[in-house]
């Protein structure tokens, strides 16, 4: 009797089993396996069925039979491990692996399936290891280039992924997975455009996968390109509209585009679909925030760290509404977090923490932070070449504000008298474009007025390019509505930072930002990141025709007394800290007959102000609150305050230069970081330093003795009265733009001649 079967009755079970009659191959395995005990070939096609079958401990015992009779077998090895790793015995999978190697050293299977242990438990340099093995062995092994990839991603050795996705795709350009990774890996690179050429490769390849649409569709909000992002949103909710992932971010880019009803609901609808989608929560946070639901903010950003504590933007976002809502239990926290957040964990809005606390070299790390992490992208423009020959020097102011909002009531007197003989000045509009009054007097004041609110990132960029604009000038900074992408790819051969945003860009493509030695003293200059072009006055410009009401109002129609002795602060309710409030409410205390006017907020705003205020032994009825009214009738009131008291950490800006104009004194305290330092700024500027204190102790004296000695207040506002019409320069708009241009000039004289960006200092004229 013959030992082993017959060539025929193998070739008949090769036969049997490839054609996928399993239980037929599995009777034919055992009757030969019967017959010819000693032959292993019968053995291992059983073992190899028992784990098609699922029947992973009878593959094994099989298999470890067939070992028996064939011990140098590599195969066997391999497939017993194949078992283990099926039934998750790692240890004994990743055994029997080696001993295949060691029997067969370019057995790139073993090696294979080593790497994909390795890449499941997270040993990514094992599995590194074993997939290099495989191209070693088989360099056209496919799948070992996908494998490779992602292990690389995950180890972010992201260059390299690239570089292995694009080795196999030389290979075989027709694998759906190596174009799609290839994007995902381009998109970390910032290499955005080259990942939309894969994206597109990869749905010729395989139409119908939704992950590629929506990922696309994250390519293109990040190249500004709105319209063909929503497409692909769109397209990829049609192909799986289970994916909270796609609907979260699509929600997020209508939030970008001011469609907050339609941001909601796809949110909300992200978050339906996984109840602990943190990031969702975070974003449904940011659209109550635009929409003023600070109520609702605050909850959905305390889910979305209930989930997620380690999610920073969102707790620096919940901070900032708990500023917004006067919550001071959170000062404890507050101090604590502002010299990590942002700074020492992943980035935040530098924005959000201005108010936190006045220390310059924080607010520098964390804008550091956050354009390190946020504006990281591969210039997609960077070649273009700046060889302007303008006649005039062309100005490019861009901003969201260009209509009633606070910065522009200061900005339109500079926008007015710029000198158009030596200047063409460009206002590119990306927010609302309203028409209302000061949209209005922006249109008449500039050149030319672009709307480009609708336009991509890149078609704003062409278009500054093909204007040949010699300044770009950044009015937003990071406020809610910037668009600093369109700064990082460089619109103008000189980029600054003016007035929106009073810290530093952090960021190497904005060359100089507008100040005054005052904002940035010698001995915080290290923590600006930009050149600084230093204002001979005030970094503030002024509208010296800005109007103020003929009406003949009284205290008692703004719920004012009639004899009180009233102090009087518009700051934005998020710049008040305890600190200030404490030394408010202890001066009402000292002063008969006297209130606090602050500017009407939320109504938990509102609440808690009058709560603190009880602790502190006042009567709440001794806060009043100010409506929103237009802005010349809201300067007419200011004369039925006695005493505008600033804030700390953020002093008032606008609300200061306001309050001079209308005639109203500003005590404030000076302080370290430029947003606390502004109020300074305008009062030297109108040779008002008296009112600058420097410690808190200082500011409270200042305003008690002002408050008791009215001939020494009435002298002040006389004073004040006198300097504010162009007798000092605060008020000179004519005297500020033609100093603001003489730095303009500079900073482009230096470019040039071919000089790097240097500090400016500006003489008056």
């Amino acid at each position: 009797m013959n030992k082993n079967p017959t060539t025929e009755q193998i070739n008949e079970l090769i036969k049997i089993y490839q054609s996928g009659d399993i239980d037929k191959a599995e009777n034919i395995s055992i009757s030969i396996s019967r017959d010819y005990p000693s032959n292993p070939f019968s053995l291992k096609i059983l073992a190899l069925i028992y784990e098609k079958k699922g029947k992973y401990t009878d593959s094994i015992d099989v298999n470890k039979k067939a070992i028996l009779l064939s011990p140098n077998d590599p195969d066997l090895y391999n497939n017993i491990a194949d078992a283990y790793n099926k039934i998750g015995k790692l240890n004994d999978a990743i055994e029997n692996y080696n001993t295949a190697i060691k029997i067969k050293k370019d057995y790139f299977l073993a090696y294979y399936n080593l790497g994909i242990i390795y890449q499941k438990t997270n040993n990514f340099n094992k599995a590194e290891e074993n997939f290099n093995y495989v191209l070693n062995y088989k360099p056209d092994f496919i799948a070992t280039y996908i494998n490779l990839g992602l292990t690389l991603d995950k180890s972010k050795k992201y260059s390299e992924a690239e570089k292995i996705y694009k080795k196999g795709i030389k290979i075989n350009n027709n694998i759906f997975e190596l174009f799609f990774y290839l994007g995902n890996t381009l998109q970390v690179l910032g290499k955005i455009e080259e990942a939309v050429e894969n994206y597109k490769i990869a749905i010729k390849l395989k139409p119908n996968f939704f992950g590629t649409y929506s990922n696309l569709a994250n390519s293109f909000h990040k190249l500004g390109l709105f319209r063909e992002a929503i497409r692909s949103y769109k397209k990829a909710i049609e192909l799986n509209n289970n994916s909270p992932e796609t609907y979260n971010n699509y929600g997020n880019l209508l939030r970008q585009l001011g469609n907050l009803i339609d941001s909601e609901n796809n949110i909300k609808k992200a978050i339906t679909l996984n109840p602990n989608f943190a990031k969702a929560y975070a974003n449904l946070g940011n659209v109550y925030r635009m929409t003023g639901k600070i109520d609702e903010s605050i909850e959905v950003y305390e889910k979305a760290i209930s989930i997620e504590p380690e999610l920073h933007s969102a707790e620096a976002h919940l901070i900032f509404q708990k500023k917004n809502v006067c919550d001071f239990t959170i000062s404890e926290k507050i101090l604590k977090k502002s010299s990590t957040l942002g700074i020492t964990t992943k980035s935040i809005s530098p924005f959000s923490a201005i108010s936190w606390n006045d220390n310059p070299e924080e607010q520098f790390l964390r804008s550091k932070k956050y354009v390190e992490e946020n504006f990281n992208n591969k210039n997609f423009l960077m070649n273009h070449k700046f060889n302007y020959k303008n006649k005039k020097l062309k100005i490019g102011y861009f901003s969201a504000d260009f209509y009633d909002f606070p910065s522009m009531h200061v900005m339109i007197g500079l926008l007015e008298n710029h000198n158009k003989n030596l200047f063409e000045i460009y206002a590119f509009s990306f927010g609302p474009n309203n028409n209302d009054w000061m949209n209005k007097r922006v249109k008449s004041a500039v050149d030319h007025f672009i709307d480009v609110a609708n336009l991509s990132t890149k078609e704003i960029i062409e278009k500054v390019h093909n204007l040949e604009i010699d300044i770009a000038i950044d009015e937003n900074g990071y406020t809610f509505n910037a668009r600093t992408e369109l700064f990082q790819n460089r619109l103008s051969p000189i980029q600054i930072n003016f007035m929106g945003f009073p810290s530093t860009s952090g960021a190497n493509f904005i060359d100089y930002i507008i100040a005054d030695k005052i904002v940035i003293p010698s001995e915080f200059r290290k923590f600006y990141s930009e050149k600084v072009i230093y204002l001979p006055h005030s970094f503030m410009p002024s509208d010296n025709i800005k109007e103020i009401s003929c009406k003949n109002t009284t205290r008692e129609e703004f719920n004012l007394p009639k004899d009180a002795f009233v102090l009087c602060c518009f700051n934005k309710t998020y710049k008040i800290s305890l600190i200030e409030f404490d030394i408010w409410m202890r001066i009402l205390n000292k002063i008969e007959n006297s209130v606090l006017w602050l500017l009407e907020s939320n109504e938990q705003a509102m609440q808690n102000l009058k709560q603190e205020a009880k602790k502190k032994g006042v009567s709440p009825k001794r806060l009043i609150f100010a409506k929103k009214i237009p802005i010349s009738e809201h300067l007419e009131r200011h004369k039925h305050a006695n005493l505008f008291v600033d804030t700390f950490n953020y002093n008032a800006h606008v609300t200061a230069n306001d309050s001079l104009w209308a005639g109203l004194p500003v005590v404030t305290k000076e302080g370290k970081q430029f947003a606390a330092r502004v109020s300074s700024s305008l009062l030297n500027s109108i040779d008002l330093k008296e009112l600058i204190t420097k410690n808190t102790d200082d500011y409270e004296k200042l305003i008690l003795e002002l408050a008791l000695n009215k001939n020494k207040l009435s002298k002040i506002k006389e004073k004040l009265s006198t300097n504010r019409l162009k007798i000092k320069p605060l008020f000179n708009t004519e005297l500020y733009t033609k100093n603001f241009e003489n730095g303009l000039q500079k900073a482009f004289a230096l470019y040039q001649n071919g000089k790097k960006p240097r500090d400016i200092n500006v003489s008056s004229i």
